[in-house]
């Protein structure tokens, strides 16, 4: 997640009552325990320059082998830390819910094999991390004769540089005078490195959901206002690693198939070149902070707001159904 540390509220939900209903806990949980089980996958390798050739000689996976031998090997992480796991949820959910949080994590194991080795085996970045970061490359490969084939396809060696890491907080300048603080914690941060020279990060986050809700991430105008997560994780990251530049992958882990999702970059790209989505965040960023210090937050109400954490700072029930012509 990326936070921002505000002076006065440093974090609005320990003033706020908690709405989230029981499902939305346990989904939750089976989240984190998600989340723990691809660490532990992971975390022999961090460091590791080509960690994926790393990992996959390490599972036992050739190229006739496919998700099985990751899975067995998953199934195998949980079962000897499934307890260790439950019992540091600590108050997420009680403890009677813990069977349901075990049938469900199981249920998505094959997912996570999957993601794994769709990961560990994809040979180049995404078509639009491409777009976004070498986009005279991508012209030039689309003027030429013949099958339009994205450029540097191959040459590419990732290394794994963090699992579950801090980064920041890192005051980002508004102008004026005004920095607005932000931290967060990636999922995994890593260093794609080229024969040719070039260099970036990815920060990859996983989502315990379907493609379709990351659908929104990539709407127009969704990075600079409504889905700011990803481009402040690549803020985050290159200010961490100065010199730098990094892009962000979203992983569907309710998909069968769960591929990174880069779609939301052709929006940062289109802000123009030479980073202008840079000065757009904090153009926008600087908007926000204005209303933050104003207070300037009417309600939208919905049906989220029944799961909605902060429905005791906007004084609206939590109970609140909108009419269907109501305005955002």
């Amino acid at each position: 997640p990326v936070r921002h540390r505000d002076p006065v509220f440093p974090d609005p939900r320990a003033a706020a009552p908690r709405s989230v209903d029981a499902a939305s806990r346990l989904a939750m949980a089976v989240g984190t325990l998600a989340h723990q089980v691809l660490e532990a996958a992971l975390a022999p390798h961090v460091g590791e320059k080509d960690w994926p050739a790393a990992f996959l000689a390490t599972m036992g996976v050739t190229p006739l082998t496919g998700a099985e031998t990751v899975l067995t090997f998953l199934q195998a992480l949980w079962a000897s830390h499934r307890e260790e796991w439950l019992a540091g949820l600590g108050d997420a959910i009680p403890q009677e819910q813990w069977p349901q949080a075990v049938l469900d994590l199981e249920a998505l194991l094959p997912n996570l094999a999957a993601a794994l080795l769709l990961d560990a085996r994809a040979q180049a970045p995404t078509r639009h991390e491409l777009a976004f970061l070498y986009p005279e490359r991508m012209a030039a490969a689309a003027q030429g004769k013949g099958p339009k084939v994205p450029p540097l396809q191959e040459g590419w060696t990732r290394t794994l540089l963090a699992l579950e890491q801090e980064l920041g907080p890192v005051d980002l300048d508004l102008g004026n005078g005004r920095t607005f603080p932000v931290d967060g914690k990636v999922d995994r941060l890593e260093r794609w490195a080229h024969e040719e020279g070039l260099t970036f990060l990815r920060v990859t986050d996983y989502k315990t959901s379907k493609k379709a809700t990351l659908d929104p991430f990539a709407e127009e105008g969704a990075p600079f206002a409504s889905h700011l997560q990803t481009p402040l994780y690549m803020l985050i990251a290159e200010a961490a690693r100065p010199g730098s530049v990094a892009t962000a992958a979203l992983i569907p882990l309710r998909e069968e198939e769960p591929a990174p999702f880069t779609d939301h970059l052709k929006r940062l790209a289109e802000a123009g070149g030479q980073g202008a989505w840079r000065q757009l965040l904090l153009r926008n960023l600087a908007a926000f902070d204005a209303r933050l210090e104003l207070g300037d937050f009417p309600p939208t109400p919905g049906d989220h707001c029944q799961r909605c954490q902060l429905a005791g700072l906007c004084g609206r029930p939590v109970d609140v159904i909108a009419d269907g012509d109501a305005e955002d």
